[in-house]
């Protein structure tokens, strides 16, 4: 409950009442709108909005405020229901207004599907000579992925020297009977694909931080 105002030598302050603790607690009279008498406040659902009135009981003002038991923040427009908003139609309120979400950046609000570029596939084990197996990643960002698996012989090329072993598969294993030559040494490397318009994933970093490229599959 929301207090503001009113006739006790002099109209200013005001109070919030919690009845599930029973405990008030004092309105800031930081930004508040100007004394008034007689105004018009209404409960909106999510903060109290105060107009009009009258400053000495003769001039009428037309004048307002809101008042807001909660930090403002942004909720994203969620047309397709996934949790995830459109980045681009904010709204700020204190309150979540129905069809938004605090999230954006979904990747295309016209699909439930997909949502965000998948992240990092981690775990790329080799358990037996032939078979590979990884760990789908923490934010896969879509409801499902596929997996591109590279593989190469110059653990500082995934591009040229490269080879795609698999490609858009959907489970996180594969097979390779490719055998290095005498001496030789593969790499592999595993990155996640969705549907989003920038749904291929990150392969990782090297050793130095910068970001490790490889080529396109198939």
């Amino acid at each position: 409950m929301v207090v503001w105002g009113g006739v006790n030598n002099g109209p200013l302050g005001g109070g919030i009442y919690d009845p599930a603790l029973d405990r008030w607690a004092t309105l800031s009279e930081t930004g508040a709108p100007t004394e008034r008498w007689y105004n018009t406040a209404i409960w909106s659902g999510t903060h109290m909005i105060v107009w009009g009135g009258t400053e000495d009981g003769t001039d009428s003002l037309n004048t307002g405020g809101q008042f807001c038991p909660c930090s403002f923040q942004s909720y994203y427009l969620d047309s397709d229901g996934d949790g995830f908003g459109d980045a681009s139609a904010v709204a700020t309120a204190c309150g979540q207004p129905s069809g938004y979400v605090s999230a954006g950046g979904d990747c295309d609000d016209r699909d439930p599907a997909d949502w965000a570029t998948p992240g990092e596939v981690l775990g790329l084990t080799l358990t037996d000579s032939v078979s590979l197996t990884w760990t789908p990643p923490v934010g896969p960002g879509a409801t499902g992925v596929a997996y591109d698996v590279l593989r190469t012989a110059v653990a500082s090329d995934f591009q040229a020297a490269a080879s795609c072993v698999a490609s858009g598969t959907p489970a996180p294993s594969t097979m390779d009977h490719e055998m290095p030559a005498a001496g030789q040494v593969f790499y592999y490397l595993t990155r996640a694909d969705n549907d989003c318009p920038a749904g291929t994933g990150s392969l990782g970093t090297n050793s130095t931080g910068a970001r490790i490229v490889g080529r396109t599959c198939p």
